[in-house]
């Protein structure tokens, strides 16, 4: 399981994706730029998974996420259904 923050840049430029960890199963992998007390990934891949964020700060705004390979599998089987 992936977490990402999607943060919206100024001027209509591209928004940022970053990546901030990932869960594989109980293992928690947290990238350098968020390795801080602050981002915590805890939980199991194959069940519930949380993303806390401790001392929120005003650049901490942004739409936080997680993507897992069963949920696109999943998505992209219903989309070809409905293309058939």
């Amino acid at each position: 399981m992936l977490w990402y923050r999607h943060r919206s840049a100024a001027g209509g430029q591209p928004r940022d994706m970053d990546l901030i960890g990932l869960l594989h199963y109980e293992n928690a992998d947290v990238e350098k730029t968020f390795a801080t007390e602050r981002f915590n990934i805890t939980g199991h891949s194959k069940g519930r998974a949380q993303l806390t964020i401790s001392n929120m700060k005003p650049a901490d705004s942004a739409e936080y996420f997680c993507a897992a390979r069963s949920t696109v599998c999943h998505l992209l089987r219903l989309l070809y259904k409905k293309l058939q």
